[in-house]
Formats: C-alpha cells, structure tokens, sequence
C-alpha cells in the first residue's frame, strides 16, 4: 500500500509544471461558467440545456482522455524515455496501477467542477442526481483511461489524441437514433448516453426505461473493463519501452 501511494503522489507531483492541472481544474470551471451563463439566458426549458450540457461533456470525455493520458506518457517518456519508470524499484502493477488511478482520481474531481456548481445554477434539489451523473460519467470512461494509456504508451501522443478525436465524433453521432441500440458496444458512446439516458429519467420518471438500458450497459461495462485492465497489466509487465512512432 505504501508503494502504491508512493507511486500516485509521484505521479501527481510530475504533472505539478505541466498544463494537466489546469485541463484538470480551469476548464471545467470555465466550461462550467459558460454553461450558467447560457442557461441563464436560454429560452430552452432545463430539461434541454441539462441534457445538452452532460451529454457534450460524455461525447468530449474520448479527447479529453486521449490528451492527458498522452500529456503523462510524455512526461515519462522525457525521464530517461521511460527508464524512471521502468526501472522504478517498484512493481510493474503498482506502477500502471498508480498511473490509471491518478488519471482517474483527476477525471472525477474535474468531472465534479463541471456538474457540481451548473446542477447548483438551475438548481436541482437532488442530490442523487448528482451523485449518478459523476458516477456515470466517469464509469463511462473507465476503459477509456485504460484504453488511450495503452496507446500512448505504445504508439505516442498523435495516435492517442487522434483517436480521442474520433472517437469523440463517433460520440457525438452516437447521441442521435445512430447510437440506438448500438452504443452498448462502444465505449465511446457510454458516458453521452449515460447522461441522456439519466437526465430523460429525471424528467420523465419512469425507472424501468432506466434500469433496462443500464442492465445491458453493465455486462459490456464488466466485459471490457476486466479484459482491458487484465490485457494492460500483462502487457505492460513485458513491455520495455517503446520505438518513435511519431
């Protein structure tokens, strides 16, 4: 447990004198700040502007995760191109471990700068609600994290980002009758059809509608998740540093 600690407060200090902190914290403050004022001028009913709020941050989590997970490989890359890590002294599976979860630590206190203060603007007097919105989106974006990891370590930051790109255009057009039946099946769509599926619930109460979609979700959400992180600590325990691919 020490090792492991030891390992995120080391991740969390590399980042201290890059831009992620302020990915982390400002733009979810700014986003945030424009989405009140919007509302606060919006002739659209809330319903609308909640909806159209968390599903663009659902659709734009692919890019998001493709940037920082690309930003923190570089960082390692710059350390004696991944010696520091790879030769850390510590265990291979403690060190991916540290490195997902500070991603995914950062990712759920953006997430809650970004939800917490627009759901305060409307307001909505529930707090359950808030909870499901930030647990879903950032359960959405589990494999994600784990997913732009392996590629930024293995091919470098463009292939990261770019795929982040598509995927987050693959999102947007998930959140039409496109992604119907679909989305189950691309992690890319799960976190903007989450929060679609979770504001209509809201609005229409009508909690079979929401359980039926979240168990088909859930199997998928399992299946991908343990494969994926079984899959990335195998290959990261061999893994030996990588060639330039950009």
């Amino acid at each position: 447990m020490r090792s492991f600690i030891r390992m995120l407060y080391t991740c969390f200090y590399k980042t201290k004198r890059t831009y992620l902190p302020y990915i982390h914290f400002f733009l979810p403050v700014t986003f945030a700040t424009m989405g009140i004022i919007y509302q606060m001028f919006s002739l659209l009913d809330e319903e609308m502007i909640l909806s159209a709020y968390l599903t663009l941050i659902g659709a734009a989590f692919p890019l998001i995760t493709g940037v920082v997970s690309s930003k923190l490989c570089e960082i390692e890359e710059e350390a004696g191109h991944f010696q520091a890590l790879l030769s850390h002294g510590i265990s291979r599976k403690i060190s991916y471990f540290g490195i997902l979860c500070s991603l995914l630590i950062a990712g759920s206190f953006s997430v809650s700068l970004i939800t917490i203060p627009f759901f305060l603007s409307i307001p909505i007097k529930d707090m359950a609600f808030y909870l499901w919105a930030i647990l879903l989106l950032m359960a959405g974006a589990v494999f994600l994290y784990i997913f732009h990891l392996f590629l930024s370590f293995s091919f470098g930051s463009g292939v990261s980002i770019g795929i982040g790109v598509f995927e987050t255009l693959l999102a947007l057009l998930g959140l039409t009758g496109l992604g119907d039946g679909i989305w189950y099946y691309l992690p890319a769509l799960w976190s903007g059809r989450l929060m679609s599926l979770l504001v209509f619930t809201k609005y229409h109460p009508d909690f079979s509608i929401f359980s039926l979609e979240i168990t088909k979700w859930l199997p998928f959400f399992g299946v991908y998740t343990v494969i994926g992180l079984v899959l990335s600590l195998i290959w990261f325990e061999r893994w030996e540093g990588r060639k330039n691919f950009e």
